[in-house]
């Protein structure tokens, strides 16, 4: 989680210097602070931060990589042009295996502590659906869009800006905003499941906990977003594997003790 709010701190630095210039410390110290005064709210404030900006987001970048899809006229190039920037992803399949267990593994801290906001199973189940449906959809284009324009976005850290600005320079802004609102949330979100776990500290109260791992992961984010992403995203992903493996271990074992107390 901390390596992750990490990433996200230098991913907002990286959009920011490659759209604006002036360096990576401006938008990931901006980033840092948005977290921090989210936060003071406690869980209310980061629900209502994925009320606001997630629809945007959302709608976005499906929008974007539909105009860019559609614009966008047949390159000349093969797919041999593709290049990994890390060997610990391997092929197209491992590739996508760790993406999914990245995710899975990450969000687990963050969906645990917000269970108790949710109205019922049922809500949580239907939520999962289409939370899950709305990403793949959203997966689907923007890996699309981005492939169709492989040799144009293949020197950035952040393409899909990128492409914003080759339809609209105003669109190119306005994609800018959401894309960093899209890096506050899921910041917040793990920050908040970090701060959750770090509560069995009583000497140290919540803001300061809060300050202080903010401003680690804002030292830490100097090391840049493309490095970080090539390090740590597939490392997580293999950790993934090793516990969401536990955690269907633990369920079927569950499972079979339920059974056997019925007879």
């Amino acid at each position: 989680m901390c390596c992750i709010v990490i990433i996200m701190l230098a991913g907002a630095g990286a959009l920011s210097n490659e759209q604006y210039g002036g360096g990576t410390l401006p938008g990931s110290s901006v980033m840092a602070l948005l977290i921090f005064f989210t936060l003071i709210f406690g869980t209310k404030g980061l629900i209502n931060s994925f009320y606001i900006v997630v629809p945007f987001i959302v709608v976005s970048a499906i929008g974007i990589g539909l105009i860019t899809i559609i614009a966008t006229p047949s390159l000349d190039y093969t797919l041999s042009e593709f290049k990994t920037s890390t060997p610990m992803l391997g092929n197209w399949f491992t590739s996508a295996l760790l993406f999914v267990s990245y995710n899975t593994f990450g969000i687990i801290a963050v969906f645990i502590p917000l269970g108790s906001e949710a109205r019922s199973k049922r809500d949580i189940k239907l939520g999962a659906l289409l939370g899950g449906g709305i990403l793949g959809v959203c997966i689907l284009i923007i890996s699309y869009a981005i492939i169709i324009n492989y040799p144009l976005v293949s020197s950035t850290e952040v393409p899909m800006p990128f492409l914003a600005y080759k339809i609209s320079p105003f669109l190119g802004e306005i994609y800018t905003i959401i894309l960093f609102a899209g890096i506050y949330t899921t910041a917040v979100g793990f920050m908040f499941a970090l701060i959750e776990k770090a509560k069995n500290i009583k000497k140290i109260n919540n803001q300061l906990k809060l300050a202080i791992m903010l401003s680690l992961a804002l030292l830490c984010s100097k090391l840049g977003f493309a490095a970080l992403i090539a390090v740590v995203y597939p490392l997580t992903g293999y950790v993934g594997f090793v516990a969401l493996l536990a955690i269907l271990a633990n369920y079927f074992k569950r499972r079979i003790s339920l059974k056997n107390l019925h007879f």
